[in-house]
This record gives C-alpha cells, sequence and structure tokens, in this order.
C-alpha cells in the first residue's frame, strides 16, 4: 500500500498495515514519531515507540456527527506537533477517507487555509480521498483558519 506525503517531510497518511515488521520499518524510515490510528482496534505495537492516537471512527456521516469536535481539536494539536518538529502518519483501513479528512483538517490549520482548501490540497496527493460526501461538505464549510483559528466548530451538516 502507498504512502501519501501530504505535507513533505512531516505528514503522511495511508491505509492499514498488514505486517508488524513493514510497519515499524515503514515508520522508522519516513522519520515518524506520532501515529494515528482511525479505524480498526488499537494498535498494542505502537504502545510505547510512538505518541500513538486512537480514535475510531465510523466512515459515514453518524461517524463524522460523533466525532467532529474532537477531530477539530486533534487536528489543532497535531499542526502544532508538526510545527515543532515531529513526523506524523495517520491511516485508517484504506488510508482514504477518514485519514484524508483529519489529514485536511491538519493541513488546514498547519497552512492556515479553507476546508475546500485542504480537501482540494489532500486530493491533489491522494486522488479519489474523501469520498464520503459528508466529510467533503463538513470541510468545504470550514472557514478559512487562521494563526488563531477557533478548534470549536459547531457543524450542523
Amino acid at each position: 500500500m502507498l504512502v501519501y506525503e501530504i505535507i513533505p517531510g512531516k505528514l503522511y497518511q495511508r491505509g492499514k498495515f498488514a505486517k508488524l515488521d513493514y510497519k515499524l520499518e515503514a515508520l522508522a524510515e519516513l522519520g515518524v514519531d506520532i501515529v494515528v490510528a482511525l479505524a480498526g482496534k488499537p494498535d498494542p505495537d505502537m504502545a510505547g515507540l510512538f505518541a500513538y492516537y486512537y480514535v475510531p471512527m465510523g466512515d459515514s456521516r453518524s461517524g463524522l456527527e460523533k466525532n467532529a469536535g474532537g477531530l477539530l481539536s486533534l487536528a489543532a494539536i497535531l499542526a502544532q506537533h508538526i510545527r515543532e518538529g515531529h513526523v506524523a502518519l495517520v491511516h485508517c483501513n484504506a488510508g482514504r477517507n477518514r485519514s484524508g479528512l483529519l489529514n485536511a483538517l491538519i493541513a488546514r490549520y498547519y497552512f492556515g487555509t479553507s476546508g475546500k482548501d485542504a480537501l482540494d490540497l489532500v486530493r491533489e496527493i491522494r486522488p479519489n480521498a474523501i469520498a464520503t460526501q459528508a466529510f467533503e461538505d463538513f470541510l468545504k464549510d470550514l472557514p478559512t483558519c487562521y494563526a488563531t483559528c477557533n478548534v470549536h466548530w459547531d457543524w450542523k451538516g
């Protein structure tokens, strides 16, 4: 499975890993020190090796509605970590919808751009990303994020 470089040398996107040896080798090669999993079960292999965020989320409107506020907060935190020199990899099952959504949110905070521009950035790098219509609508509704961007967005979808 391919790894997509969303922010060069800082933020990556992919689907789930199949084998532990390959996973650890791939993450070390990229310099990753933060891993975010948005699907599946918690990964005990990550414990103690990386800063690990596990946010199980459905690939649907209801999954977004349950997690929108938390995703915005997590994206702001991860953008700050990346600014401080950390390297993050976000994955879900296929490395397309959920990981694309969170990476677009991170890019929005990191670059200080709109949700629409962040959506376009992720899709330029990861074709067919963010295919869930609710995820696309959510991103398009987000205003431009400036240096002091509000992480609390009350999305009514």
